[in-house]
């Protein structure tokens, strides 16, 4: 409880495949605070702290919401104000309303104006932003509108006070170049841009499809001086087509082009020369209107005065689970022989040795497990003239097992419409469990529910070593119904060199038996593992949009839906046939509701169910 003393203990549980199920009911008199969850399992412990609040149901509810992220170009936004009260009152009275804005850079709110209403029932508001501007002086991004509202009720005599919080954003895409490592001259490079909007929320086909993106690298060569290699391009989708007359590379480009169009990502690989010595990359995304974005990333050169490369590469994206990822060796001199490990949190997987020959390519693949989730990382090496040559690439498993998860709800089953058939589909076996929350609740409270992300978290706060991080870009979604999503990208070695990365790694020797003096990072090297944990800013930038949400409305009864509010929340502990059928009370609020699930398997591990029920 909030005094630190102990109010409950389950000992020596035993779980239904890994899963354990169960209950505690609040005390009547409960002690208002931070209350934990602390769960011991092996040598691991857990804690989920959770919030017990006072509230006290009133006799009328006041509602006032605007959106939660708005963009800094926008020249409105509406307010909607609505009260929840007793079907045969009569709605009379009066409201003001008062506009407060809080600058990026303080803690104290500044009043913009103050408006009065007579109040006749559940009325919408338009906010203009021009008076907004004027006082926030420009420094709209990272600022926060309140809106305050005051209704007093005629009839009863009695005021309520409502506010909602609304978190100006920028106009502007955010532009990511990720999975980029050290650059190797002679050797490829490959990576990713990402776009998306500044709320890390997804942007929308049409404003992607109407503009062009252009990525290139420009190196410096004692040689030839500075120069830009290759370009990529994706033009407008209006104009595409017209690049060239090849249909081959037509195909291709089209299909890039789709994927970006779709996803806002794009794949690209270029070839620095020999005698490379600086580098960058450049992207840029060319709007409609002809607005200019872009984004520069100054890469690290590895510098060996007898110009011994070594690199991996990947083509797999994204490994799937009981399939196959595939990798290449690159070397800039022939190798006879080379050695690759696989390694997942800390642990060592697999070795094995394989011939190289004459310079070129060298292309292997390698199994892919549940186990390895969410995400393993391939080491190669090799020694030429008494010294190793390595490098090291980091590769993100797309879903944790083989199997689907399924939840349908049929309200069409029960003619009066007072119940619910839930169909749940899952592997023969499995445990399975089934959550649901009104929309208004998801948008503030959503983030505390079990999903993929959490548990892609969880595993990857398991890796002994930093730099075997893939790169993470949050997708979230800007009316926040549905789960934010953790995408995760191929990463390469960041450091400067292989001894480099050797240390950092905490490893002090490669051969084909794997690895010696393993320990994760270094004490000593922790300055050099910091720079990797950038790779963990989408982690900060989620938790900063769930702490928002959470606090930007007032308390209000459906907040805690102290009633009916679980009434789709069940487990299943073992499906016979991995169909299961439940008929369930239907909610006796009126609104949206929506169901999520997911299922553990003794074999199979793991999934979460695609999407939502509504």
């Amino acid at each position: 409880d909030p005094n630190g003393f102990l109010v409950r203990r389950w000992l020596s549980r035993y779980s239904t495949n890994g899963v354990i199920s169960l209950e505690y009911y609040l005390p009547r008199l409960v002690k208002a605070g931070d209350w934990n969850l602390r769960v011991l399992a092996g040598n691991q412990v857990f804690e989920q702290p959770f919030k017990v609040e006072e509230f006290f149901i009133p006799i009328y509810e006041y509602f006032v919401y605007a959106p939660a992220f708005l963009p800094e170009d926008e020249e409105s936004f509406e307010v909607s104000m609505s009260m929840l009260f007793h079907t045969n009152w009569v709605q009379f009275g009066n409201i003001s309303v008062t506009t407060l804005v809080q600058p990026a850079d303080s803690t104290d709110y500044l009043e913009v104006f103050s408006e009065n209403f007579n109040w006749e029932g559940a009325f919408n508001y338009e906010m203009k932003m021009e008076r907004i501007r004027e006082t926030l002086q420009g420094r709209m991004v990272g600022s926060t509108i309140r809106i305050e509202a005051i209704l007093y009720d005629a009839f009863r005599g009695e005021s309520r006070h409502a506010f909602s919080k609304t978190k100006i954003i920028a106009a502007a895409p955010r532009i990511e170049i990720l999975g980029v490592g050290v650059v190797k001259p002679g050797l490829p490079l490959s990576g990713f841009v990402v776009i998306s909007n500044s709320d890390s929320s997804k942007i929308d086909f049409d404003r992607l499809s109407s503009g062009s993106l252009s990525i290139k690298m420009k190196v410096g060569s004692s040689s030839q001086g500075s120069f830009v290699i290759e370009e990529f391009r994706v033009p407008k989708k209006s104009d595409h087509g017209f690049q060239t007359d090849n249909e081959e590379e037509l195909f291709i480009s089209e299909l890039k082009s789709k994927e970006f169009w779709d996803t806002g990502v794009f794949r690209f690989t270029f070839f620095p020369p020999p005698g490379t010595f600086t580098a960058e990359i450049v992207a840029s995304f060319v709007e409609e209107d002809d607005v200019r974005h872009f984004k520069n990333l100054a890469l690290l050169v590895e510098n060996n005065p007898e110009e011994i490369y070594v690199s991996v590469e990947t083509s797999t994206v994204s490994a799937v689970v009981g399939s196959y990822a595939v990798f290449h060796f690159h070397s800039t001199v022939p190798v006879d022989r080379f050695t690759y490990l696989i390694m997942s949190k800390g642990l060592l997987l697999l070795s094995e040795q394989l011939s190289h020959g004459q310079t070129g390519v060298t292309t292997f693949a390698v199994p892919v497990g549940r186990h390895m989730a969410p995400s393993f990382q391939v080491i190669v090496d090799c020694k030429m003239k008494g010294k190793h040559y390595g490098d090291s690439i980091t590769v993100p498993i797309e879903e944790f097992t083989t199997y689907k998860m399924n939840v349908t709800l049929n309200p069409i089953r029960d003619h009066s419409k007072k119940t619910v058939q839930v169909i749940t589909r899952t592997e023969v076996g499995a445990f399975s469990a089934v959550a649901v929350l009104r929309q208004l609740q998801r948008e503030e409270q959503g983030h505390f529910l079990f999903s993929k992300g959490k548990v892609t978290r969880a595993l990857l706060d398991l890796e002994a070593v930093p730099g075997a991080i893939p790169e993470i870009f949050l997708e979230a979604d800007r009316n926040g119904v549905y789960t934010p999503k953790l995408r995760l990208f191929p990463s390469k070695n960041a450091d400067s060199d292989y001894s480099s990365f050797l240390d950092n790694s905490g490893i002090s020797h490669v051969s084909a038996d794997g690895i010696s003096g393993f320990s994760g990072c270094p004490e000593s090297t922790i300055d050099s593992c910091q720079k990797t944990l950038s790779r963990f800013r989408d982690f900060r930038i989620l938790d900063e949009i769930n702490d928002f949400r959470f606090a930007r409305l007032n308390r209000h009864s459906d907040f805690y839906d102290p009633a009916d509010g679980d009434w789709l929340w069940y487990d299943i502990p073992v499906s016979d046939d991995g169909i299961e059928f439940a008929v369930k009370g239907v909610a006796k609020a009126d609104d949206t509701w929506f169901a999520e699930g997911f299922s553990v398997h003794p074999e199979h591990g793991l999934a979460f169910m695609d999407g939502l029920a509504e």
